[in-house]
């Protein structure tokens, strides 16, 4: 996902957001200027940053950083948006923490990735993700002169734009639903995968993602598989048991949906 939604808003979001993030390097460049002439080794003043093509391809490619951060940080600002705390629970399950990996330049560090998605978290009320920003670790890449500077400034753009996406993504986030639009089925969703019972009439996939985290994140007290006496294996048989019930969930979810469109199109 980018900040372009969809074919419709080709000049919509990213033609809203674009021209922010090239006045916030240049404004950075300009304001950084000694900082710059260091370590680009050049005595050239910052008169023709917007002509001279020297100039142009630096903060051009800092211009681009700052892009890709943005897009990273929209997907994850729209994911909140969609699935509220399971995306935070999803997201640690899989990234955390990162050891023996590098930062990839066109992503926030993983650490600034976890403040940032924080800040969209707030925004709507999530408060119950733990100690997210500390459940990861990454290394960075060792870089010349030249690229530490770019960067830098494409990471400084980043921070101070990116609370301008939260906004962002409530304008076009097209027919996606707020996950608090399901925060009411929750309860009931959790009370029928307990009783082994696919969840079956709730109208958010919103609330059965959440649903279903909110019984993974309390497993040992899951009463289930009582006849198996390793811990370890009674776990494992109730995840597998779990991730049944949440697919068979999805599926019922997915012919009801499916039904509904074609009952509204006359071919039901």
């Amino acid at each position: 996902m980018s900040l372009v939604m969809s074919s419709g808003d080709v000049k919509g979001a990213e033609g809203e957001f674009a021209p922010k993030i090239k006045d916030q390097i240049l404004k950075l460049y300009r304001d950084n200027w000694t900082d710059f002439q260091s370590a680009f080794n050049t005595k050239v003043a910052a008169t023709n940053i917007e002509s001279d093509f020297f100039l142009i391809r630096a903060w051009k490619e800092s211009y681009n950083l700052a892009m890709r951060q943005l897009e990273e940080m929209f997907c994850d600002f729209m994911a909140i948006f969609i699935f509220g705390a399971s995306f935070f629970y999803s997201f640690r399950y899989l990234i955390s923490p990162s050891l023996g990996y590098k930062r990839s330049a066109p992503n926030p560090s993983i650490a600034k990735r976890a403040e940032y998605m924080l800040l969209a978290a707030a925004h709507h009320g999530i408060t119950n993700v733990g100690d997210f920003a500390a459940s990861f670790n990454e290394k960075e890449i060792d870089r010349n002169m030249e690229a530490r500077f770019v960067l830098a400034m494409a990471d400084k753009a980043t921070s101070l734009l990116v609370r301008d996406l939260i906004p962002l993504v409530e304008k076009y986030r097209g027919k996606a639903e707020c996950f608090k639009d399901g925060t009411d089925h929750e309860t009931s969703g959790k009370g029928c995968l307990v009783d082994l019972v696919p969840i079956a009439t709730i109208n958010s996939v919103s609330a059965i993602i959440n649903a279903g985290w909110s019984l993974r994140l309390g497993l040992k007290s899951w009463d289930i598989a009582k006849d198996i006496n390793d811990e370890n294996e009674r776990n494992k048989e109730k995840l597998r048991v779990l991730r049944d019930l949440i697919l068979k969930s999805l599926e019922v979810y997915e012919y009801r949906k499916r039904m509904e469109k074609g009952n509204a199109t006359g071919r039901g």
